[in-house]
């Protein structure tokens, strides 16, 4: 009897561990009876819910505000457009709110779809910087409504919003910009409506990528708005990018460098083939004329000068002084121009005449009867230096030249004892030059004045083939310290972190 009983109690323990087993393994698996009468029951909740629910007024009217706890998941960002300074978002926008009227008796939140929404009552959120927006409705309204027990009504829905994001281009492409996204109550103040954020309520999701920018961080703060009709909750969140300089780099500012550099072979260039010089530097100042109207139709019209404007301006005008060195050397290597060398040349020899003549002078102050007469042709003018014959020394001419309007006398007047006086008058616009030769001393003597005279004067003008070999080393110096100088500078102005923007907006 005793061994009977026995087992009969392990035959009840087994049943009871089978029953239980089989109930909790089948536990959240209700049967259909069991659905329909689990619906029925939801369906009474939300009729009692509603019933007599006025949707109008706000949860404990004219009593505390109402806590409404935002948050969102960012899915998409960008496009970032400057020409019209605004940037697309596309995110959950999830808030959260208690509303007694709606707490029940349940022991679980119900889930409910957008259907429900005419019914509740929803904070009048809005986006203050918003441009356009709307929610997505494939295939059916992208929501839900979950009401929990207490009361707490969470609602959830997809939007997309093109909003304004002002930025300061003025180190653009080594900008970093800030965008934000603002949000208020259109019609509740802070005696009915308080916005807050929850813990750590910005997300952004990993696999977002920017074609021309980089995401740098985010940031979330409270500000509060003062109207004419009251004051108002703001909640902001900003989005830090940098900007990709790799694209520009490729696309504008190595292709200005190799123009800059093409426009240089111009001073290799035999100087007398003019159409191949001017083709060269015409092309190369037409295209960099192209890639500024072209970076410039890319961005807004601003008033103010870009990073991106001094580099292709600086460009531009090593092109165009490229083009204009040509010009200059063209200037100067005309023929009339040494025709002009060899006048001048002999005009220095002419110089050296009167050295002589002026040697010729006695210690009496007599001088030598001879007549110098030298004739040079220039652009069919005559000018011809005379020396005259005389025995009278004091203030007698023995030499002139004429050539425009321009006369030139030569007079001897007696000197120190051992030497002679030559006195160079020129009558032009009432200049007069005096040059005294100490007949004893060669180097203080005519011929050492005259010869630092014309070196002071560069009598015989500029070198067009020097022109050329300057500019190979002055163009590509300047422009290569120039160069360090804007990377240098640019580079490290623009270089902050996220810590240092945050504290840079803080102020």
């Amino acid at each position: 009897m005793a061994r009977a009983g026995t087992i009969g109690i392990l035959l009840l323990i087994l049943g009871t561990f089978w029953f239980l087993t089989c109930v909790t393994g089948e536990s959240n698996v209700l049967s259909d009876e069991q659905s329909d009468e689990l619906a029925a029951n939801v369906t009474k909740v939300l009729s009692r819910l509603f019933d007599g629910y006025d949707k109008r007024l706000r949860p404990n009217y004219g009593g505390r505000p109402v806590i409404i706890n935002i948050s969102m998941a960012i899915s998409s960002l960008g496009p970032i457009v400057e020409t019209t300074m605004d940037y697309t978002l596309d995110f959950y926008f999830r808030q959260s709110w208690v509303d007694k009227r709606l707490s029940f008796e349940w022991d679980d939140d119900l889930y409910l779809n957008s259907e429900v929404l005419d019914k509740l009552w929803l904070p009048d959120t809005y986006f203050v910087n918003e441009k356009k927006s709307y929610f997505h409705f494939i295939t059916t309204h992208n929501s839900l409504v979950r009401i929990s027990p207490s009361g707490r009504v969470l609602y959830s829905a997809r939007v997309t919003i093109v909003a304004g994001c002002p930025m300061d281009l003025i180190y653009f492409p080594f900008d970093q910009q800030r965008c934000s996204l603002i949000l208020e109550s259109y019609a509740y103040t802070t005696r009915d409506i308080d916005y807050k954020w929850i813990d750590s309520p910005i997300y952004i999701m990993e696999d977002i990528e920017l074609p021309q920018f980089s995401i740098l961080g985010k940031n979330h703060r409270v500000h509060h708005a003062m109207y004419l009709v009251g004051n108002y909750t703001q909640l902001i969140a900003d989005f830090y990018f940098v900007r990709n300089l790799s694209y520009y780099v490729i696309q504008i500012y190595f292709p200005s460098i190799l123009i800059v550099i093409l426009s240089w072979v111009s001073f290799f260039v035999n100087r007398g083939a003019t159409p191949a010089r001017v083709a060269l530097g015409i092309t190369t100042v037409l295209t960099m004329a192209t890639i500024m109207a072209t970076t410039a139709s890319s961005l807004p019209k601003i008033s103010y000068i870009k990073a991106i404007d001094v580099f292709l301006g600086m460009c531009f005008l090593y092109v165009f002084a490229s083009l204009v060195e040509y010009a200059t050397v063209s200037y100067y290597n005309k023929a009339r121009y040494k025709e002009e060398r060899e006048r001048r040349s002999k005009m220095k020899q002419k110089a050296i005449d009167i050295e002589m003549n002026a040697g010729a002078m006695t210690d009496q102050g007599k001088v030598r009867s001879d007549l110098y007469r030298i004739q040079d042709s220039h652009d069919n003018d005559e000018t011809t230096t005379t020396f005259k014959t005389t025995d009278e020394v004091k203030f007698t001419t023995i030499g002139s030249e004429e050539r425009d309007n321009c006369e030139i006398q030569f007079r001897c007047v007696p000197a120190s004892p051992g030497g002679s006086s030559l006195v160079h008058q020129v009558d032009a616009r009432a200049e007069q030059a005096r040059m005294k030769i100490d007949g004893g001393s060669e180097s203080s003597g005519i011929l050492g004045r005259i010869r630092r005279k014309l070196k002071s004067m560069k009598a015989i003008g500029l070198n067009a083939s020097k022109i050329d070999i300057y500019s190979r080393v002055i163009f590509p110096v300047s422009f290569i310290i120039l160069n360090s100088l804007y990377w240098g500078y640019y580079l490290t102005v623009t270089d902050y972190t996220l810590e240092e923007l945050l504290e840079r907006d803080s102020k």
